[in-house]
Order: C-alpha cells, then structure tokens, then sequence
C-alpha cells in the first residue's frame, strides 16, 4: 500500500480510504468489504443468530438465500437487486427461476434457492397451526386457510382442505395446477385424498391469477360435479372458493352450495 493511505471506517460494507498525493491533495475512495469483515452485529448470519431473524432486513434475509455463508461482498446488493427488479418479495415470488437467474450476479442455483426459501415461508403460514384449533365454518375462515397457497401465482391451482368430524383443518392439499375444468379434474383426485384420511367434510377452492375471482361456466361445472360426487361418497363439500387478489368468491355463500 502506498505511503498516504488510511483506512478510516467501514460503513455499510465499504472501506472508505484516503489518499495524500505529493501536492498534498485529498483523495476518497470508497471499496467494498467482504460480509465476513464486517463488524460482527452487521453480519446477516451472525445478526440473524445472535438477534433472530426479525431483526434482518428483506435485502439481509436474500442475501442468506443467495449466498448462505454470506461472505461474498455483493450478496446483500445483489439480494437489492432483485427487489429492485421485481419490485418486492411477492414479486419475485411470482417470477420463475429463468427469471430470477438472468438478473446479473445470479445463476439457476441460486435462483432456485430463492424459490425454495420463498415457497417454505408461503407453505409455514399455510399451514399454521392456528387454523388447525378451530372449526373453519364461515368463507372468511376458509379464505384465510387457501389465502397463503394461492395468492401470487401465475397459473391456476386447485387446492383441497380436508376436514374432521368438527370441521377443523386435517391436511391441505394441492390437487392440480396450471388448468382448471371438468375435464383435467375428476372427482376421484380430490376424494381419494379424503377416503385415506377418513374426512367427513372438505373444502375446495382455486385461484384466478387475474385477479378477478368471478366463477366462468367451467367452475360453476367443476362445482356441481364435485358436490354431487361427494355425495354419493358421503362427503360433504363444504364451499368452493375462488381466490382473486385479496378477494374471494363463496360458491356456499352465492347459494350454489346447499
């Protein structure tokens, strides 16, 4: 290193350095520093395991996804990055890994990471067990029990609850996605499910990646045929529910489901 040079601080990952040149001008450089240079309350790991993971940031709590020993330099820009591209974490949510992997500094590995730590936070509040204490008896409850499989997907999915004796949630299960009629889905996919584990009751629901969760003549068939077919089996199907943006449509609640 040159005669002149300090190291002053570090701030924010970056070493801010001076140099004195021989006419005794002043210069700043600014560099960046390896994550596992900085201070250790900084560092997204030791951070997360010293204080819990509350207390990160959603560009800190990326970076572990992207980089998990988080020791490159560029893993927290690069998780500011990808916020940044696909403007929040439902955003990147939404986007497929082919996606995810073309923004600079990310690969198909990584990319998949991501995914992953995103669709086992979206499955941890799915199946929360808070919903598994109480009946579900109203389409509000119902909606709060799909909301978190279904909301920000691309495609439609079909998606069962099971129920028990006191209609309260046994197991939610994905049945079918990226198509959604009559045709693709048939009664014994749904009620094989229920058979094994000896439910009562179920609730089905899906999602209009429009957003818009008004039911097309397909829906309205699926629901019929399903209902029917529950009760040659005895059942009971409880409400079809279609999933829109932060809305729902209640096929019990129109009346379609006595």
């Amino acid at each position: 290193m040159r005669r002149g040079w300090k190291k002053l601080s570090i701030i924010s990952g970056q070493i801010l350095l001076t140099e004195e040149t021989m006419s005794g001008q002043t210069r700043r450089y600014r560099f960046k520093e390896a994550i596992r240079s900085w201070p250790t309350g900084d560092r997204p790991a030791e951070k997360l395991a010293l204080d819990g993971a509350s207390f990160l940031t959603d560009p800190e709590l990326l970076s572990l996804l992207t980089d998990p020993g988080a020791d490159s330099p560029d893993s927290v820009d690069l998780a500011r990055e990808l916020i940044r591209r696909f403007g929040s974490l439902p955003g990147i949510e939404r986007a497929t890994v082919s996606e995810i992997a073309s923004v600079n500094g990310m690969d198909s590995s990584k990319a998949v990471a991501v995914k992953a730590g995103l669709e086992m936070g979206r499955r941890f509040v799915a199946s929360g067990s808070d919903l598994k204490q109480k009946p579900i008896e109203t389409s509000l409850e119902a909606f709060d029990c799909f909301f978190p499989m279904l909301k920000n997907l691309k495609q439609e999915h079909f998606v069962v609850a099971l129920l028990n004796t006191r209609h309260k949630l046994q197991k939610c299960l994905m049945i079918s996605a990226g198509g959604l009629d009559a045709s693709i889905i048939k009664p014994r996919d749904v009620f094989a499910h229920a058979l094994r584990e000896s439910s009562p009751a179920l609730l089905m629901a899906h999602n209009h990646p429009s957003g818009d969760p008004t039911p097309s003549p397909a829906d309205k068939k699926l629901t019929n045929m399903m209902v029917e077919a529950g009760k040659v089996m005895s059942i009971e199907v409880l409400d079809h529910l279609i999933i829109g943006d932060g809305i729902y449509y209640s096929f019990s609640d129109e009346g379609y489901i006595n």
